[in-house]
């Protein structure tokens, strides 16, 4: 019971870091409003309910210890699933949004340009998480690493795992 809460409470607050970064801009997309209908699950449920088939991570550099799901809904009605990946130390999260979404440029945070698969990905790290945005035309995926510090190519690895067709 105890394990259970620490999980489902840095679950909540990997939730909330992420869409307190999440710096988005393009067709009104935004994160200063909190996301709604908040509710945790297993991920494949939460697939189920978010309505589009996507792919899972196939390549976590952890042991993961517990994974959940949930579906949220952004200020402007649109679905976002969010993928938490939980280890002792460290957690991935992916968050699917349908639509195009980019990041508005920051002077805190240097954004970098990198190659995901043969498609051009923003890939930047805060020093508290590192975060990976990428879309294949029709959804915008978020990958966010915390815990231990990877190489920008650790997180291209897990991208990888999942993103666009091979």
């Amino acid at each position: 019971m105890r394990t259970t809460r620490k999980v489902l409470g840095l679950a909540a607050i990997v939730a909330v870091t992420i869409v307190g970064f999440l710096g988005l801009a393009g067709q009104q997309t935004t994160a200063k409003e909190p996301i709604r209908k908040f509710e945790m699950q297993t991920v494949e449920a939460a697939i189920e309910k978010f309505g589009i088939q996507v792919e899972q991570p196939k390549q976590i550099p952890f042991d993961v210890k517990a994974s959940l799901g949930t579906v949220g809904e952004l200020p402007d009605g649109v679905k976002i699933l969010q993928m938490d990946y939980i280890g002792e130390k460290d957690w991935v999260t992916v968050e699917v949004i349908p639509k195009n979404v980019i990041w508005l440029p920051s002077e805190e945070y240097e954004i970098v340009t990198v190659n995901l698969n043969g498609h051009d990905a923003q890939y930047m790290d805060n020093d508290a998480v590192q975060m990976l945005l990428w879309s294949d035309g029709h959804l915008t995926h978020l990958l966010t690493v915390g815990g231990t510090k990877r190489t920008v190519e650790e997180i291209l690895d897990i991208a990888n795992s999942f993103a666009f067709d091979k």
